[in-house]
């Protein structure tokens, strides 16, 4: 009979306490699997996220707010910037370009962006769909009232190219998933202007209220990006002013159909600039970015954030919480690793016979204590193959969950640097607890571990 073969029956023979250790093991590799992978994963894949632009302009309370809100659609931007400051900004700074937003509406839960041509053209979105607009079905807006749909908000909300959606005011945790789809097959739906809000109360667009006077045709789906906007629907920004125009002028008891020609000033509204400077072709940075970004942090009323580092911030700010979870995991591996020093301690008296009779067939002292390595490496072994295939396994529920919060792809490897790693960690720390009953069994006399219990 072969080492191993002996080794397997020894571990057979202690079969329950073979298995629990096994799993314990098994399981703290796991979580200290999925721990690191999806927090290297969603750095870069957060980091990632902003694409080719510089920074974003806004009016939110804080750099880390304006992209949480204007890149990855945590919240609607609640202060909004004049058209009039878009095109100071535009005109007076060397830029590549200088991408106008308006965040506010949403179809279902979720948000819809409002903006320019200019977003597909000179904007490239950030992610693991290569960082360019592809378009699966259909094509881009041409012109108002026309929508395209990200490749995951289309799949989450089941719309068509030619559908017309009715779009709701406002989104958010505590905005209603508000919303309709009209097809040329349904009935349709053609509401009083005041449906659902009353112009008497001084709320022109109350949270989840539909815009059902006004509805957009999906002229296009694109293919995932792996980026935040995969979530988002897109749409022209003149259409978005009328719309919200429409309701000011409920209040002013004029029901005619608003057309671009009737807006003011005071509807030609955004809520953040993707910008980026001017640069030698192939570099991200060039040497008028620093001087552009601090000479619009002199105005006090705007918000300028770069967001890649302020995605490292958020990222530090919950590092505390990161240490705990893999403080805890690494306490339940050594926990488990200690479990395997009292297993085999615990059986003592039965395994010093089974050497003492090893002995006599011809076994040595360093065989022996080969054989104790061996049997503690193997549970590790398995524990740790075991928690690496689990691990992996969560780490790709982990990453679905935070690709339909965010609409980021993490992108998971299915075989990590950190499952090596630890599955190496895993062996080495049980191979380690077998060395006190391997030594035990080192110095077993003979004679005496095949003495009768009676004598």
């Amino acid at each position: 009979m072969s080492e191993f073969a002996i080794v397997l029956r020894s571990l057979r023979i202690r079969a329950l306490s073979t298995v629990l250790t096994t799993a314990s093991i098994a399981l703290a590799v796991a979580l200290l699997l999925v721990i690191l992978t999806v927090r290297d994963t969603s750095l870069r894949a957060f980091s990632e996220g902003g694409g080719n632009m510089n920074f974003i302009v806004s009016r939110d309370d804080s750099p880390l707010t304006s992209v949480l809100n204007g890149l990855f659609h945590a919240n609607a931007p609640p202060r909004p910037i004049e058209w009039s400051r878009y095109s100071e900004i535009r005109t007076k700074y060397p830029l590549e370009f200088a991408v106008p937003i308006q965040l506010g509406d949403s179809f279902r839960g979720l948000p819809v962006i409002a903006t320019t041509r200019e977003f597909f053209d000179r904007y490239q979105p950030g992610g693991g769909g290569g960082g360019t607009w592809r378009v699966r079905e259909g094509r881009l807006f041409d012109a108002p009232f026309e929508i395209v749909a990200g490749a995951r908000a289309a799949r989450m909300t089941g719309i068509r190219i030619g559908d017309r959606l009715a779009l709701a005011h406002g989104y958010g945790p505590d905005v209603p998933r508000a919303g309709e789809v009209i097809r040329g097959d349904s009935p349709g739906y053609e509401p009083h202007l005041h449906d659902d809000h009353d112009p008497e109360d001084g709320h022109v667009c109350p949270p989840g209220h539909v815009h059902y006077n006004y509805t957009f045709e999906v002229v296009g789906i694109l293919e995932p990006t792996g980026g935040p906007h995969d979530r988002a629907l897109v749409t022209d920004l003149v259409g978005s002013w009328i719309v919200h125009a429409q309701e000011r002028r409920v209040l002013e008891d004029r029901f005619a159909d608003t057309t671009e020609a009737d807006l003011l000033d005071e509807d030609r509204l955004i809520t953040g600039i993707y910008v980026r400077t001017a640069s030698r072709a192939g570099g991200r940075f060039s040497g008028v970015t620093q001087q552009v970004f601090t000479d619009l942090r002199r105005d006090p009323t705007l918000t300028v954030a770069e967001p890649g580092q302020q995605i490292r911030t958020l990222f530090e700010i919950v590092t505390n919480v990161d240490r705990v979870l893999l403080a805890l995991a690494g306490a339940v591996l050594l926990t488990s690793v200690a479990s395997i020093l009292v297993a085999l301690t615990g059986a003592m008296d039965q395994r010093r016979r089974q050497s003492a009779v090893l002995r006599v067939l011809g076994f040595s002292r360093a065989r022996i204590f080969g054989l104790s390595l061996t049997e503690s490496a193997l549970m590790g072994l398995f524990g740790g193959l075991a928690g690496v295939a689990l691990g992996a396994g969560g780490t790709q529920l982990v990453a679905a969950a935070l690709e339909t919060r965010t609409g980021l792809a993490l992108d998971p490897p299915m075989l990590s640097r950190w499952a090596i790693a630890l599955l190496a960690l895993a062996t080495t720390l049980s191979t380690i607890a077998g060395l006190l009953p391997g030594i035990a069994l080192y110095r077993t006399q003979v004679a005496e571990s095949l003495r009768p219990a009676a004598a």
